[in-house]
């Protein structure tokens, strides 16, 4: 199947997204198939990834076309790595091989991967195109799409980085199968913060790949049987808030539901002891417990949605070793907040969300069970 980016303030920039089993096979195709405009033509072509993702398909960029080539550029493995050391080798590196502005750099890995290369490709020669090849649950549903690209740095995560969109996506649900039940569940956590957006996304809900309720949907069956539906649902509804609000001005904000407890979580942690998705999840049930005592949600609501996280596996608790000062004073490092209010997006009915920026600390500190 086959969805589409467009952007109301850049309809030039529009680009696909292409989900489909099998698609690795076939990648040198599609990646010179994205060559028609923009920075078109025959330069160097360069594929970012890790040792891990490499080893396991570096094989489909090796003498997959016979017209595409592409030279490897490994680093490290983790969050860890999404740092100015990193986008500094990478920028090297290209330079080095002789980048040019007609090279296209592929991202090939999960979220990690894909941000770091999108900046690169952002600043390098002031910029070259750049192709998505998500590998991870998480990277399929949420990071490859939108045109966010950053690193984190020793203040928070995701601190320096562009809006700077993909010339195409191209998704292979088959490598879900190489992954842990932990990045499986990574995952998941961005697919049911959409459940829990969608309605403010679209004004009615999108209900495109299902014919119902994304919530329901989820409630009531194993994503495990419906992977691809599942990645396209979220990618279309991320589309949605993109196509109105490319640079977060105003609508996208809501994609941020549990990521300002999230990323609060993994920079006090050093982000090695939880994973995003981890921060994400934890985090959304904090956002719904906080909507609850602002008494922006019923219990009914509230009981059902931490009883959808419970299902896909997620945790909804803060790990009983971090200290939650501490993860307070994280959030006021957050690049969301205004003039020194942390800017929160709530729960505020089924598939709805609203944002708050008005919220004390005590009852911040409370949320964080």
């Amino acid at each position: 199947m086959e969805l589409a980016v467009k952007l109301n303030s850049a309809p030039q920039n529009e680009y696909p997204i292409v989900i489909r089993e099998g698609l690795l096979e076939e990648i040198g195709e599609h990646i010179e198939a994205s060559s028609e405009g923009g920075n078109a033509g025959c330069g160097k072509n360069f594929i970012v990834t890790n040792e891990t993702v490499k080893a396991l398909y570096g094989k489909y960029f090796e003498g997959s076309n016979k017209n595409f080539s592409a030279e490897f550029i490994v680093i490290g493995d983790g969050e860890e790595y999404k740092n100015f050391q990193t986008y500094e080798f990478i920028v090297n590196e290209l330079l080095a091989r002789k980048i040019e502005r007609k090279s296209k750099l592929i991202a090939l890995g999960g979220g990690v991967v894909g941000d770091i290369t999108g900046f690169v490709a952002s600043s390098v020669l002031r910029g070259v195109d750049f192709i998505q090849v998500p590998t991870t649950l998480l990277a399929q549903v949420d990071s490859s799409v939108g045109g966010k690209t950053g690193i984190n740095t020793r203040f928070g995560k995701n601190l320096v980085g562009t809006f700077y969109q993909p010339k195409k996506v191209l998704i292979d649900p088959k490598t879900l199968q190489t992954l842990d039940a932990r990045q499986i569940k990574t995952g998941l956590a961005e697919v049911v913060k959409y459940a829990f957006i969608e309605k403010t996304a679209s004004g009615k809900g999108t209900f495109g790949a299902f014919g119902v309720e994304f919530f329901d949907f989820l409630q009531n069956n194993n994503p495990a049987e419906h992977y691809p539906y599942i990645i396209a649902e979220s990618c279309q509804i991320k589309a949605n808030v993109v196509r109105q609000d490319e640079k977060e001005s105003g609508l996208r904000a809501i994609l941020n539901l549990g990521h300002t407890f999230g990323h609060a979580l993994e920079k006090v942690t050093n982000y090695t002891e939880i994973t995003h998705g981890e921060g994400v999840a934890a985090g959304i049930a904090c956002a719904f417990r906080l909507a609850l005592e602002l008494r922006l949600v019923t219990q009914d609501y509230f009981n059902n949605s931490i009883a959808l996280l419970e299902k896909l596996g997620l945790e909804t608790k803060i790990p009983e070793n971090i200290d939650r000062k501490a993860v307070y004073e994280a959030m006021k490092s957050d690049k969301k907040v205004r003039d020194t209010q942390i800017n929160f997006i709530l729960p505020s009915g089924p598939g709805e969300v609203t944002q708050r920026s008005d919220i004390g600390e005590p009852l911040i500190i409370k949320s964080l069970l």
